[in-house]
C-alpha cells in the first residue's frame, strides 16, 4: 500500500513538473467548479435534517405549526440610562412594535408592556398583563404613578427586550 501511494506522489509531481500551465488550469476550474456549488451552501440547524420531509409526522408538525405558530424569534433590545417605565422609552418601545407588526411574515411582537401573566388557580385561568391593566402610555402619564414606578422599579430596569416572532417558509 505504502509503495502505491508513494507511486501516485511521484506520478502527480511528475506532471506538475512536466505541464505546470495544464495543471495550474485545471486547478483553477476545478476550484471554478467547486466554488459555485459552495455558494449554494447553508446551515440548517433545525429538527428538520434529521426527518424525512414527507413524513406524515412532519406534515402533521407544520400544519400544527401554521396554525399554532412557531418557536423561531428575533429578540431585540431596547436600553434607557433613565430606565425604560418612563413616557419617552414607552413611546420608543411602541414605535418599534408597531413597525415590526409592519414587517411581512411578523406573527406576533412581545415586550414588557404587553407581556401576559397567565395563572391557575384550581380551575379558572387568570390572564393579565404582567405590569399594568391600562396601557402603559396613559398609564405613564400620571406624575403620581411614574414617581412611584420610578422609585420601586426603575433604577433597576433600564433594559427592554422586544421579541419578534415570525412565520417560518417551508
Amino acid at each position: 500500500m505504502k509503495k502505491v501511494i508513494s507511486k501516485l506522489q511521484e506520478v502527480i509531481v511528475e506532471m506538475i513538473l512536466k505541464r505546470p500551465g495544464k495543471v495550474l488550469v485545471a486547478f483553477l476550474i476545478f476550484n471554478t467548479l467547486v466554488s459555485a456549488g459552495a455558494l449554494l451552501l447553508k446551515s440548517d440547524f433545525s429538527y428538520k435534517v434529521w426527518y424525512n420531509p414527507n413524513d406524515p409526522l412532519v406534515e402533521l408538525y407544520r400544519d400544527f405549526e401554521k396554525n399554532f405558530g412557531n418557536d423561531d424569534s428575533v429578540m431585540i433590545g431596547v436600553q434607557s440610562p433613565s430606565g425604560i417605565f418612563n413616557k419617552k422609552s414607552a413611546e420608543i418601545i411602541f414605535e418599534l412594535t408597531d413597525e415590526l407588526y409592519k414587517a411581512d411574515d411578523i406573527i406576533r411582537v412581545d415586550h414588557v408592556f404587553n407581556f401576559n401573566d397567565i395563572k391557575a388557580f384550581g380551575d379558572e385561568i387568570n390572564v393579565e398583563s404582567i405590569l399594568y391593566h391600562t396601557l402603559p402610555i396613559s398609564f405613564l402619564n400620571s406624575r403620581e404613578k411614574t414617581n412611584k414606578i420610578n422609585e420601586d422599579i426603575a433604577p433597576i430596569v433600564n433594559l427592554s427586550i422586544i421579541i419578534v416572532y415570525y412565520k417560518k417558509i417551508f
